[in-house]
């Protein structure tokens, strides 16, 4: 059944300078993609963005497709919350 309205997607890449990036600690009251997404763009040689729309039905995602995540990655900066996962 169609939807009455488009669904607007919108994604950000960028270009860092080295193949693994620096993960902040986290900050009480502001979100892990706004912190992130600060933290890319005070590095990123570019930045690229992709708009688009939908008004196609979601689906479920299948079993073992994405694994549950019961304790957040570990920061590589600053002080890591207790039960992060360190990532290789």
């Amino acid at each position: 059944m169609p939807t009455d309205y488009d669904d607007v997607c919108a994604f950000e890449v960028y270009a860092l300078p080295t193949a693994k990036a620096d993960v902040p600690a986290p900050v009480m009251g502001m979100s892990t993609v706004r912190q992130l997404d600060d933290s890319f763009k005070a590095v990123a040689l570019a930045v690229a963005e992709y708009r688009g729309t939908s008004s196609a039905h979601s689906s479920g995602i299948p079993c073992g497709v994405l694994p549950p995540m019961t304790h957040p990655p570990c920061p590589t900066t600053g002080t890591p919350p207790d039960g992060c996962l360190a990532v290789p």
